[in-house]
C-alpha cells in the first residue's frame, strides 16, 4: 500500500536525498488527491465527514477493555486524513467538532 522506499542505513548522503525527495514528491500527490477527492463537490465532502464519524475522530476512545486499541486504530484513520488536509480543512473541522460538542451537550442534558 505504502509506496514509501526503504532508507539504505549504510548508504550515502545522496541516496539518503534521493530517498527524502522521492517521499516528499509521492506525499504531495497524496495530498493532491485527497483534496480532488474530497473537496471537489458536495458529495467529496459528504464522505469525508462520514469517514470521520466512523473513525470517531472527535469522540473518547477509552473502553477501559481491549475494544480501546480497536477505537484507536479506528481513530488513527482518521487523524491521518486530517493530516493530509489539515490547512485546508480547519474551518470544517473546526465546525465538525463544534457539531459535535453540541450533539453531546444535548444528549447529556436529557
Amino acid at each position: 500500500m505504502r509506496e514509501f522506499k526503504s532508507p539504505d542505513l549504510l548508504g550515502t548522503k545522496a541516496k539518503v536525498a534521493e530517498q527524502k525527495k522521492h517521499d516528499d514528491e509521492y506525499m504531495r500527490k497524496v495530498k493532491g488527491a485527497a483534496k480532488r477527492v474530497f473537496e471537489s463537490n458536495e458529495d467529496g465532502r459528504l464522505l469525508f465527514k462520514f469517514i470521520l464519524d466512523y473513525c470517531d475522530v472527535f469522540k473518547m476512545t477509552m473502553t477501559g477493555n481491549s475494544w480501546t486499541f480497536f477505537n484507536e486504530g479506528k481513530r488513527d484513520v482518521g487523524l491521518m486524513l486530517l493530516g493530509l488536509r489539515e490547512a485546508q480543512w480547519e474551518d470544517e473541522v473546526t465546525q465538525r467538532r463544534e457539531e459535535h460538542l453540541q450533539k453531546m451537550n444535548k444528549e447529556s442534558k436529557l
